[in-house]
């Protein structure tokens, strides 16, 4: 839904946006993909110098205390694989300001003990880049201002790279990340 309510935007499986009701027809798209793969979208404003906070919860249950995990921009989940872990971010925009928390389920912080540590790195075309934070024992949350560029169609997602976790709780851990776009 747009802004007021009455227009929408679709997304189709094969990346077709399509405008209804009092939405403007979308511009700068990224190309059609022609082929069952597109899973959701986020709509930017446009113009002026707009900053646009983009962030996603994520969650998954500790039971190895070392390992690296993807999830893409806007998921929930996280995959073992940075292969297809980015979603096609629909404009350009300067990207930075970082922050990532840790909360176990009922939403308190999940502070890091002992050595535990947890990184967080936005990733552009399966690659890593400068924007990256660690959460450290003591704390509970992290936060980078480094900037990167994307452009408009790059995939863009995260690398979680967690070690040192106390896995004789195997609590869940939530994830909130996001970053502005500007």
């Amino acid at each position: 839904m747009v802004p007021g309510g009455a227009g929408y935007y679709v997304l189709d499986a094969f990346g077709g946006l399509h405008a209804g009701g009092s939405a403007p027809a979308p511009t700068g798209l990224p190309p059609y993909f022609g082929f069952d793969i597109a899973r959701d979208m986020a709509l930017l404003p446009g113009g002026g110098s707009t900053n646009v906070v983009v962030s996603s919860p994520g969650t998954f249950v500790n039971v190895n205390g070392n390992d690296t995990k993807f999830q893409s921009l806007f998921g929930t989940s996280f995959s073992g694989t940075e292969i297809g872990a980015g979603n096609l971010f629909p404009t350009p925009c300067t990207a930075g300001s970082l922050v990532a928390t840790t909360t176990k389920l009922n939403g308190t912080p999940r502070t890091m003990i002992g050595s535990e540590a947890v990184t967080m790195t936005v990733m552009i075309d399966e690659v890593d880049t400068v924007v990256s934070c660690t959460i450290s024992t003591g704390q509970s949350q992290c936060s980078d201002a480094d900037t990167v560029s994307i452009a408009a169609g790059d995939r863009v997602g995260y690398r979680i790279t967690y070690s040192n976790l106390d896995v004789s709780t195997n609590e869940n851990f939530y994830f909130h990340k996001g970053f502005v776009c500007g």
